[in-house]
């Protein structure tokens, strides 16, 4: 999907304790060739379960940005 950065600055905030969305840690900026317009790709795969590690994430994501101007949205393979 297509995203702009007025501020040169692309971040996905961390997570806060007991919070079920963002990052375990903390991401560079993602918007590398500063303020403009970006393509982002977003892959996300389950995780097993695991019975010794209760607290283990169970998603893990990829996040691919690039410089780009198209705003179309593609889904490949919707969640289901």
């Amino acid at each position: 999907m297509g995203i702009a950065s007025r501020s040169g600055r692309l971040i996905v905030p961390t997570y806060p304790e007991g919070g079920g969305s963002g990052t375990a840690e903390p991401l560079p900026n993602l918007a590398v060739a500063g303020p403009g317009h970006y393509r982002l790709r977003v892959h996300a795969r389950t995780l097993p379960w695991e019975e010794n590690y209760p607290d283990a994430p169970l998603e893990e994501h990829l996040l691919v940005v690039y410089p780009g101007r198209s705003t179309d949205k593609v889904v490949h393979r919707p969640r289901g």
